[in-house]
């Protein structure tokens, strides 16, 4: 990555995010899982 630009990738998500609904977080995050890895995604506490 030769720069970050945080406009952009605000931009980036939100544009993403605003093509799903859902009637929970769990059907939303489960669509949005097809184009984001979650930092948690497998996590065993």
């Amino acid at each position: 990555m030769k720069e970050f630009d945080y406009e952009l990738m605000v931009t980036s998500i939100n544009l993403l995010v605003e093509q799903f609904s859902g009637n929970d977080w769990e059907v939303v995050a489960h669509n949005l899982s097809k184009f984001v890895e979650w930092e948690f995604e497998d996590y065993r506490g």
